[in-house]
């Protein structure tokens, strides 16, 4: 299951139907139902038969992800589908291997795979998939596993792992968490007039990596000897869910033309870039 934030319903795909309590016949399934909070409504049954699959929605791109599991057959799959609400669409069959109990959660900017068990066996890899395509992370952290549980922790900025079950079958116990950095990419001011008196500088700032969950706080800073001081503008929030922002800052020129000031935007966790601006007569 996934929550669909865009129409504000619980998505159940797929699954292992036990047919008796006897004969223990089971049939894969590939249908989709939605719970709005009071009812389940069925919405589709022709995506992959599928158990074991993992699942995560993308708000930004209001997707539901679906990578791999298992067939009826037992025969495991490195499949990527995803579900706009209304249609099951395969959109890669490469990246990470095969495998079935992986776990996936999606970090505001990305879906990060981890784990599962496939026919080489457990494991440990980590994978993420930007919309487009797969791209293999780290394989260090938690050891190799499947069936276990993660969740992003979007005050922190976490993606938060417990447990699951080990080559021998043995139930862990164990909590991990990973990162997930914001990074600042691109930091552009405009231009700086010699005048004296407060002058409105044009900015603008864009971020890679995940869209911060609760806003992102940017310092920006001139060096003292620039003869330059800002005024407003000294503290600029990204709003929550974006990744690009313009906006402006009051400053007091010293109006030494030819000089060039450098501006410093710094994030919260420390990452930062610089734009100098050359000061230009007023003409």
């Amino acid at each position: 299951m996934a929550f669909d934030s865009s129409k504000k319903v619980v998505t159940l795909y797929g699954g292992q139907l036990q047919q008796g309590d006897a004969a223990q016949e089971a049939s894969y399934l590939n249908d989709t139902w939605e719970w709005d909070g009071q009812d389940w409504i069925q919405q589709e049954n022709t995506g992959p038969n599928r158990c074991g699959h993992a699942m995560a929605y993308d708000d930004h791109r209001q997707r539901l992800v679906l990578f791999g599991g298992n067939d009826a057959l037992n025969q495991g799959y490195g499949d990527t589908w995803e579900w706009d609400g209304t249609t099951w669409k395969q959109r890669a069959d490469f990246g990470p291997p095969p495998c079935a109990g992986a776990s996936l959660v999606f970090t505001g900017g990305e879906c990060v795979l981890f784990g599962g068990t496939g026919s080489a066996g457990l494991q440990k890899q980590t994978w993420v998939w930007d919309g487009t395509r797969w791209t293999a992370r780290q394989d260090m952290g938690p050891s190799a596993r499947s069936g276990h549980a993660a969740a992003f922790d979007s005050v922190r900025q976490l993606v938060v792992l417990f447990g699951g079950l080990d080559q021998t079958n043995t139930k862990l116990g164990d909590t991990w968490e990973q990162n997930v950095d914001v990074m600042l990419n691109s930091f552009i001011v405009g231009r700086l007039v010699a005048e004296a008196g407060e002058q409105v500088v044009p900015g603008s700032v864009t971020l890679s990596g995940p869209a911060p969950a609760n806003g992102l706080s940017i310092t920006l800073s001139v060096p003292q000897s620039s003869g330059t001081t800002l005024n407003s503008g000294m503290q600029v929030t990204v709003p929550a869910g974006q990744t690009t922002m313009q906006y402006q800052v009051t400053l007091t020129s010293g109006g030494q033309v030819g000089t060039f000031v450098t501006f410093t935007a710094t994030l919260q966790n420390g990452n930062s870039l610089q734009a100098v601006v050359r000061v230009s007569p007023n003409n």
